[in-house]
């Protein structure tokens, strides 16, 4: 698929041999302060968070998430299939299904875990990573 940047980056990288290191300094900052600051949100909420491409391999995962669905290190499940790496269940059943089938949920509940016990309520929402950008 096609990357799609802003017209910022654009100019950007196309002045980048122009631009002297502090400014390039600066602005890589600023992208790691925005990233630390939308890590810090994800990390504090009390809702798991996972985020996938269309492949629904796993982009991001906070830690509610990786607790709910038994997922290791991050190390471990990055790039993983979500529905692989979900128990076996209902859960796992539906987003097999979102590989054929892709489609938006809203608020579907069901259970996960051996005795049952977990309740999730799923919904999905078709975000496309940078990198599976379409052109407009």
């Amino acid at each position: 698929m096609t990357h799609r940047t802003s017209s910022f980056e654009n100019r950007f990288l196309s002045k980048i041999g122009k631009i002297d290191s502090r400014r390039i300094r600066d602005y890589v900052a600023k992208l790691a302060s925005q990233k630390a600051f939308f890590e810090n949100i994800f990390t504090r909420l009390d809702e798991g968070i996972i985020v996938t491409g269309d492949d629904l391999r796993i982009l991001y995962c906070n830690p509610v998430a990786q607790l709910l669905l038994h997922l290791p290190n991050p190390k471990r499940w990055m790039g993983a299939d979500l529905a692989e790496s979900c128990p076996r269940g209902e859960l796992r059943d539906v987003l097999d299904s979102m590989k054929s089938r892709p489609r938006r949920i809203d608020h579907y509940e069901c259970t996960t875990g051996q005795s049952s016990a977990r309740h999730i309520t799923l919904t999905t929402i078709a975000v496309p990573a940078p990198d599976e950008a379409r052109p407009q």
